[in-house]
């Protein structure tokens, strides 16, 4: 079976949410990250999701080349999404994905590897 899913750092009201649906979304894409930074997903905003029947899916990302820092850094943001994540109210096992968006380079592959 075949999913089709959107990304967006845009908020979904109630009508955005049943709108994806009838439109044959049945997931969203959306950034677990600190509250305050225009792109992180809302409690008010995952009830609006569920309440429509849409999965959602997790993404951590900052700054959008933080993923080429490495372990170390890699690390340090996992225990971030996790705390948020378990604030959150997120089941503990939840995958929560990562991005890499920006236009990576052959040498950056093993920094990223290692995130």
């Amino acid at each position: 079976m075949a999913y089709l899913g959107v990304d967006t750092v845009h908020r979904f009201t109630a009508a955005d949410a049943k709108n994806a649906v009838a439109n044959g979304i049945s997931f969203v894409c959306r950034y677990l990250v600190p509250q305050g930074m225009g792109k992180d997903i809302t409690a008010a905003e995952a009830k609006n999701l569920h309440d429509a029947g849409l999965g959602i899916l997790l993404c951590w990302e900052i700054g959008a080349a933080d993923i080429k820092k490495g372990a170390e850094q890699g690390a340090k943001d996992g225990a971030r999404a996790k705390a948020l994540a378990q604030g959150f109210g997120v089941p503990s096992g939840t995958t929560i994905f990562y991005a890499c968006d920006y236009n990576p380079v052959k040498g950056d592959y093993p920094a990223i590897e290692a995130y």
